[in-house]
């Protein structure tokens, strides 16, 4: 009888976490630089990691987003930024939809409790005597 030949397995070490990206459009990215590349558009605030932050900037020559502190440029993993920036965007867009569900709801509660009061004006000046001051 042959004894059957086994293979140990080999761990394989797990992928490496990318740390986190964080995008604050409405950020406040003075705090991070006073200096800014020639014709960029600023877009927010940029945090990596929980503690690495900076003002995210969108070149106008190569159209790549960047991360600036201090007048210091450094380049961002463009397709995570700009796949946040598409997250945003659309959550955006989505909080706007739901804000004008909500006003339409509001006004047509309105417009019933306007027909109410209207329906009961209406029947109070016909049960209400009319009363001439030439009496």
């Amino acid at each position: 009888m042959k004894a059957l030949k086994t293979r140990r397995r080999r761990r394989v070490a797990p992928a490496p976490v990318a740390p986190s990206l964080q995008i604050d459009p409405g950020g406040d990215w003075r705090r991070y630089t006073r200096l800014l590349p020639k014709d960029c558009a600023v877009l927010g605030v940029v945090t990596i990691a929980g503690d690495d932050h900076g003002a995210l900037v969108r070149l106008a020559t190569t159209g790549a987003l960047v991360k600036v502190t201090g007048g210091e440029v450094t380049m961002l993993n463009q397709s995570r930024v700009r796949m946040k920036l598409v997250l945003l965007e659309r959550q955006q867009h989505s909080l706007a939809i739901e804000m004008l569900e909500v006003d339409y709801m509001i006004s047509r509660k309105a417009v019933q409790l306007l027909a109410v009061v209207n329906y009961a004006h209406l029947i109070l000046t016909r049960l209400t005597p009319q009363v001439s001051d030439g009496q």
